[in-house]
């Protein structure tokens, strides 16, 4: 129970950090559409994100599993944080430019797969197992509660003192996060030596595996198709194209994506109080088929904020589910060496 308590303290600190990141993220997207008038420019941007972050992925496994989390998590955290310094920087003498925040957006991305995978790992050894479902209920929450308040938020601090305001709250939230993980928080370590001769040799090992475990194979394999329509459509398109529809009327793509942060809080406090289900598969494959037939269409035929607002709840509101379902199935039948 004490471990359930720390872990709260970090899901606090952690939830301020991603509110910091989310209102940066929200202004450049605007301020490089304003440059620009360009979905190019946008979709750009999450290209130089994901694309790292997926080649990265391939190869950080073993690398993760035998270092400390913690120092993962911590480096991490303040390359991010060196990004956004970089960014106000660039801004505060005048010369900021689009191809900057592709760079940094490439930094980010990287990072990024070095500590989500190690925040994974720690979050399992920190909370007791029958907390996993709870936690996963937790953290939707407060990603939710990002997405709704962070364009909110950015806004007010835009208008106060602009995107250097936006940028300094960013570090400030990552100091915070830096503070808490580094002196509060005991991530038990159980190191492994790298068994693995090369990288390719490990991404075999868990091919053989997945061979094995023909069920999470099709899970992971449908949740990689779902999860690219998801960045084709709401990463890339969504904003140029409330941009463009509305006239450029950011309060418009700001309201959208609060109703994407409102659905995502209701289902994460349902899956938080819900019992954990028995048919986890099933609750992911209904989720993510209710997620694009409410919102995906809805938001292809709407043409006015009050049809974009309602697909953008519909779509985020079972996306918990489905990330409940996949931690639990995940967290349980993948050996700790692998």
């Amino acid at each position: 129970m004490e471990n359930f308590k720390k872990y709260i303290v970090l899901w606090l600190s952690q939830s301020i950090s991603q509110l910091g990141s989310s209102m940066t993220a929200f202004a450049l997207v605007l301020w490089t559409y304003e440059q620009t008038h360009s979905a190019l420019s946008i979709s750009i941007i999450s290209f130089c994100n994901y694309v790292p972050y997926i080649l990265t992925s391939i190869f950080v496994g073993s690398f993760i599993d035998s270092h400390r989390k913690k120092s993962i998590m911590l480096v991490s955290d303040c390359v991010a944080a060196m990004a956004s310094l970089f960014t106000l920087r660039f801004l505060m003498a005048g010369n900021l430019y689009v191809w900057h925040i592709y760079i940094i957006n490439m930094m980010v991305g990287v990072t990024t797969a070095f500590q989500q995978p190690a925040s994974s790992v720690a979050i399992a050894k920190i909370v007791p197992k029958n907390k996993l479902s709870n936690v996963s209920g937790m953290n939707s929450f407060s990603s939710n509660l990002v997405i709704a308040f962070s364009p909110m938020v950015a806004a007010v601090l835009f208008s106060v003192g602009g995107l250097p305001l936006i940028l300094l709250f960013d570090l400030f939230s990552f100091a915070v996060a830096f503070c808490v993980l580094l002196f509060l928080i005991r991530i038990p370590e159980r190191l492994t030596e790298e068994n693995f001769q090369s990288p390719f040799a490990e991404i075999m090992f868990g091919f053989h595996f997945l061979r094995t475990e023909k069920g999470i194979l099709y899970i992971m394999l449908t949740m990689a198709v779902i999860n690219f329509f998801s960045r084709l459509t709401y990463e890339n398109i969504l904003s140029p194209m409330i941009l463009a529809r509305s006239s450029e009327n950011d309060i418009v793509l700001g309201i959208v994506n609060a109703c994407m942060g409102v659905g995502g809080i209701m289902g994460g406090l349902l899956v938080s109080v819900k019992r954990e289900s028995r048919k986890k598969a099933n609750m992911i494959y209904v989720s993510a088929a209710l997620s694009f037939l409410l919102g995906d269409l809805t938001m292809a035929v709407g043409r006015n904020v009050f049809f974009w607002s309602f697909a953008a709840f519909a779509a985020s509101l079972p996306l918990p589910f489905i990330m409940a379902g996949q931690n639990l199935i995940l967290y349980k039948k993948i050996p700790e060496n692998i």
